[in-house]
């Protein structure tokens, strides 16, 4: 399963989930999250878009776009599919901003059931530890 939206880390996110399904034999379920206060749902040219990587790769199983947060709507759709993991792109954010309105990326490796992989900017500093 992976998480998508209009960022540069979700298309980074979208080819990772690509490889790794080809790799793995997996089909991948693409999941997009929006509120009617976030400009509505994702036009069909611009979810192709983002899908493109999936669909290339012929492992695109289905698209899910619903009216809630990215965080409820990626814990349950992973729980319905039975998920074997979660790809979703690093936020572009600063901490400050993260730690103001909250991080997917957190809630999904702090709360989450599955195992996640973080996809990160190409500037972003990767810590170990």
């Amino acid at each position: 399963m992976v998480g998508l939206d209009s960022s540069e880390g979700s298309v980074r996110a979208s080819r990772m989930a690509a490889r790794l399904a080809v790799d793995l034999g997996a089909q991948v379920v693409a999941v997009h999250a929006t509120l009617s206060s976030s400009g509505g749902r994702p036009g069909r040219e611009q979810l192709s878009c983002w899908c493109r990587p999936l669909t290339e790769a012929g492992v695109l199983e289905r698209t899910v776009v619903q009216d809630d947060t990215a965080v409820r709507l990626l814990h349950r759709v992973a729980e319905i599919e039975n998920a074997y993991l979660i790809v979703v792109g690093s936020s572009e954010r600063s901490e400050l901003g993260e730690f103001l309105t909250g991080s997917v990326v957190a809630d999904l490796a702090h709360h989450g059931n599955r195992p996640l992989v973080i996809v990160p900017t190409p500037d972003s500093e990767i810590v170990m530890g």
